[in-house]
């Protein structure tokens, strides 16, 4: 169960693998080729927008990009543009992070408030500038 940096391919990283095991009696297989997730770009208005919003709505945070490791749906987004952002619009304690993804999962009202807060933002900031 590997996951990839976008860069990499699933052959290549078979090899890497393959050869450091050096154990004739460990086999592999390449079960699926997973779909990864393109690269966003930070060098143009999309990014600069978002990260605007996320300063107007969490004057404390500051906007950084990063690689996610997770697989997330936004995979799915990408038919629709080439600018999708993973970011979660909360600021969640301990125990709505505990929660997550698990049976008793959601959101205080206080962060459904400021992700109301922040997507307005971002919609109305994007529309005052087409």
């Amino acid at each position: 169960n590997v996951r990839l940096f976008p860069e990499e391919s699933t052959d290549r990283t078979y090899r890497w693998i393959t050869r450091r095991i050096r154990d004739k009696r460990v086999t592999m297989e390449v079960v699926a080729d997973a779909v990864r997730s393109k690269v966003s770009r930070l060098d143009d208005n999309s990014f600069a927008n978002v990260s605007e919003a996320i300063r107007t709505t969490f004057p404390q945070a500051i906007p950084t990009p990063y690689l996610m490791t997770g697989g997330t749906d936004a995979l799915w987004y990408e038919q629709l543009s080439d600018h999708v952002f993973r970011f979660t619009p909360a600021n969640m304690d301990t125990g709505e992070l505990k929660r997550m993804h698990s049976r008793d999962e959601r959101f205080s009202i206080g962060n459904l408030g400021k992700a109301m807060e922040f997507y307005m933002t971002l919609i109305t900031q994007d529309s005052r500038k087409v």
